[in-house]
């Protein structure tokens, strides 16, 4: 343990370590919790962001379970400093999440749930199907859909 500024200094150093490899350490979260999950249930992910007033932002993606959500995949970052585009960041981390179900043997089509700030998106909704995930958007009145028949 130690004194609360020693903690401190420990964390911010074992963040900061590039030993640590960020996307295997979610690979290895998401496949710990799903593959811990019940197989007769369906895998639901949600997507959101939150943010700390105007310091810090964390993209998450989160398994449900039984009215709660795990956080499995993360991302955080300042207003100014996005890491990449919204949708090349959430579907990064999906695929962290694929990834793990693949490593597991886990043949499970995971449903991912995500709100109108994020879902209006037709290439996040793309790439979500991309990666073999069905998708549950909540959507403005703008957007368009186009089922396979037209």
């Amino acid at each position: 343990m130690g004194n609360p500024a020693a903690v401190e200094r420990r964390i911010q150093r074992f963040i900061a370590s590039d030993r640590i490899d960020h996307a295997e350490s979610c690979r290895a979260t998401a496949k710990w919790v799903i593959g811990n999950m019940p197989e007769d249930k369906p895998i639901i992910l949600l997507v959101d962001e939150t943010s700390l007033k105007d310091r810090l932002k964390a993209m998450v993606v989160a398994v449900a379970f039984e009215g709660r959500s795990i956080p499995v995949a993360w991302w955080c970052y300042t207003n100014e400093e996005w890491p990449m585009g919204l949708v090349d960041l959430i579907t990064e981390m999906l695929g962290w999440v694929r990834d793990a179900m693949d490593r597991l043997g886990d043949d499970r089509k995971a449903i991912v749930i995500a709100d109108r700030g994020i879902g209006n998106s037709p290439n996040l909704i793309n790439e979500t199907v991309g990666l073999g995930m069905f998708c549950l958007m909540r959507v403005t009145k703008k957007v368009r859909v186009m089922m396979e028949d037209g």
